[in-house]
């Protein structure tokens, strides 16, 4: 009960305080504390553009038209439909729409995360009240984590596509349910990406197929919309890709790079301005990586645990906003629960400093209390630490841990 009245007092909160500092609807930025400044300028601007016939992605055209606003990301174009019924809105109603769909995802991803916690750690049929109050607080802990008031905030769409991450990658019975969460990832290129690795490395490869298929049609068709017809597409098409090798021109100012928990940005906090090659080879082997921790950790019969590792090494290679992170909070929570069941404390146990140290690396993104401690600015390169010395003592905590069990069996098999 008191987990359930947690959950709600939190939602009606929140919901007050960011509905209260809501941003006039033609401010410019930087809005200083303003919020929803994302919901105008990612989605709610581009798609009324998009229903007018002009495209969003032709910057100079789409900055004549709002010229107070931030040019528009590269999402995919299947995230301009996804968001459509906003466009017909004012803004104030789409505001509201943003906030029910925002408290709706993390209402949705938060219970299932924590009664699918609690089915991993004590299997068997529970009661129904140790049900709910599972399920409240999974709720409430998404609230308290920073990285998902950092996004529900600015009113950005990770909120959605980012937790929508956890239950893609930690695979459910349901094949087209699983896809369409797939498919919902992709909608912001960087965390589909990462999601879709995870999804191949699992093996599940109809899930992927048809989770990319459902983003790719849902992106054509917003193509020839907006480009007049199919003989319109291939212009649509170039102008997207143009778009996405100068996306952020206004976005990857100073701030931007401050924001971002990524190699690249912790390069240009310390003054490297690193080249597109070396950016590319970063890419390439973080990506890599992402896709051998998994199979690593499943070998290990700890699917879970990779889906967390993967998480986080996703993190790592591409371009990421530190409320990203949010994407680790349920596997982490599960990841847990399947260590314990794997074997008790002797498990989970010394993996614990690994799990604390991932949790805490997706609560406290632009926590404030780092930079009175340690200076301006130094919220996200304490987040990106505490997430990198997390992801290589989890790691490690099991490696040595699957030698030992290893190592056990053999000497039983001898004897």
């Amino acid at each position: 009960m008191l987990t359930a009245v947690a959950a709600l007092g939190l939602t009606v909160r929140y919901a007050i305080k960011f509905w209260s500092d809501r941003i006039p609807e033609t401010a410019a930025p930087p809005f200083l504390g303003g919020t929803f400044g994302d919901l105008r300028d990612a989605t709610w601007l581009p798609v009324q553009a998009a229903l007018s016939g002009i495209n969003p992605y032709d910057t100079a055209s789409y900055l004549q038209l709002h010229p107070y606003t931030q040019d528009f990301p590269t999402y995919t174009p299947a995230h301009l439909a996804l968001w459509l019924p906003i466009g017909w809105l004012d803004f104030s109603t789409a505001i509201v729409a943003y906030l029910i769909v925002s408290v709706v995802a993390i209402t949705a991803v938060g219970s299932w995360g924590g009664v699918r916690v609690l089915r991993t750690w004590r299997p068997g049929r529970s009661d129904l009240a140790t049900v709910v109050a599972a399920a409240a607080a999974g709720v409430a802990v998404l609230w308290l984590a920073r990285t998902v008031t950092a996004a529900v905030g600015p009113g950005q769409p990770s909120v959605v596509y980012a937790l929508a991450a956890a239950p893609a990658v930690l695979a459910g019975r349901h094949r087209w349910g699983n896809a369409l969460l797939i498919a919902l990832t992709c909608l912001k290129p960087q965390i589909g990406l990462v999601v879709v690795l995870i999804v191949l490395a699992q093996r599940r490869w109809g899930d992927a197929m048809r989770g990319v298929a459902i983003a790719t049609a849902a992106s054509v068709a917003v193509g020839i919309a907006i480009g007049g017809g199919v003989a319109g597409l291939p212009a649509f098409v170039g102008q997207f890709l143009a778009n996405a090798r100068s996306a952020g021109t206004v976005r990857a100012g100073a701030v931007t790079v401050e924001e971002r928990i990524d190699v690249e940005a912790g390069l240009r906090a310390f003054g490297v301005q690193p080249s597109g090659l070396v950016l590319a080879l970063v890419a390439a082997i973080g990506l890599v990586l992402c896709v051998l921790v998994v199979r690593w950790a499943a070998v290990r019969e700890l699917p879970a645990v990779g889906c967390l590792l993967g998480l986080t090494v996703g993190l790592l290679p591409v371009y990421h906003i530190s409320y990203d992170a949010m994407w680790l909070l349920v596997p982490a929570g599960v990841a847990a629960a399947e260590l314990h069941r794997r074997a008790g404390g002797s498990w989970l146990v010394p993996c614990l400093p690994g799990l604390l140290l991932l949790t805490a690396s997706s609560v406290v993104a632009r926590w404030h209390g780092f930079d009175v401690l340690l200076g301006p600015g130094t919220g996200v390169s304490a987040q990106r630490l505490i997430m990198l010395a997390g992801l290589v003592a989890l790691v490690t905590a099991v490696a040595v841990l699957a030698g030992r069990a290893a190592e056990q069996r053999a000497t039983t098999v001898a004897h």
